[in-house]
């Protein structure tokens, strides 16, 4: 596997097949095209890439743990501020997936409601919204998705207060979001997005952990909570060495 740099907000290269498209279409079972899109070497044995994007969630984790705490406690304050009950994650694919299981989060440790919505369903059929107080998260690893920024802005319209969380800084979400969220962890180089839902999903369980503080305090012990969300990094690193043989 080749020792690919991850930088935060970047891709390995700009996205987009470079050369003769047809004739590289045709070669997809030599070299698949997913990799020249994203411009790396396609690996035919362990590590694959896809091993080494898995084993790049800890430290992607941990930074965004990290660089993030400080603005997550300021969102948390903002929210409780303006008396927001409801949270509703939008995203397309992997990014709504992270919205359905931090929904459970905000349940349990903010104690408000939380759900996720399709941003394609949504800009076509927008619901009937308390949009007064309600966040609407867009979620997208590259902040880019069209589908889901359409959503974001129709809900902004109507007056929801928008939270991007993205890998991407300055991206087109983060223009017209009220606050935004920046997760470490570059991006893949095997087609997947797995750190893209870890970190994404880890800090929005960070803001359910920061907003139940304030929403309900001495319900839980969040310091602990709390603790124990930052110690998944190392939890996580430590499983790949008994299972590196099964691996391969």
């Amino acid at each position: 596997m080749s020792d690919y740099s991850r930088e935060k907000g970047k891709r390995i290269k700009t996205w987009g097949v470079e050369g003769e498209l047809k004739t590289q279409i045709e070669g997809s079972y030599e070299h698949p095209i997913m990799y020249r899109w994203l411009g790396t070497d396609p690996c035919n044995e362990h590590p694959y890439n896809l091993y080494g994007d898995i084993k790049s969630q800890p430290a992607a984790l941990r930074d965004t743990f990290r660089e993030n705490l400080a603005s997550v406690k300021d969102i948390a304050h903002e929210l409780h501020a303006r008396g927001i009950n409801r949270i509703v994650g939008t995203g397309l694919g992997t990014s709504q997936f992270v919205a359905q299981a931090a929904a459970a989060a905000f349940w349990k440790y903010a104690g408000i409601d939380a759900s996720d919505v399709d941003g394609l369903e949504y800009f076509t059929n927008p619901r009937p919204y308390d949009y007064a107080r309600l966040c609407f998260a867009v979620y997208s690893g590259s902040g880019s998705t069209v589908d889901s920024n359409r959503a974001g802005r129709l809900a902004k319209e109507k007056g929801a207060f928008i939270l991007a969380v993205t890998s991407v800084d300055g991206s087109p979400v983060t223009q017209f979001a009220d606050k935004k969220i920046i997760c470490s962890g570059g991006f893949d180089t095997g087609g997947s997005d797995t750190f893209h839902y870890t970190t994404r999903l880890g800090v929005s369980i960070m803001l359910a952990i920061e907003l139940g503080r304030l929403n309900q305090p001495g319900r839980y012990d969040y310091d602990k909570v709390l603790e124990n969300l930052l110690a998944i990094p190392e939890k996580f690193e430590s499983m790949f060495e008994p299972v590196e043989a099964r691996c391969k």
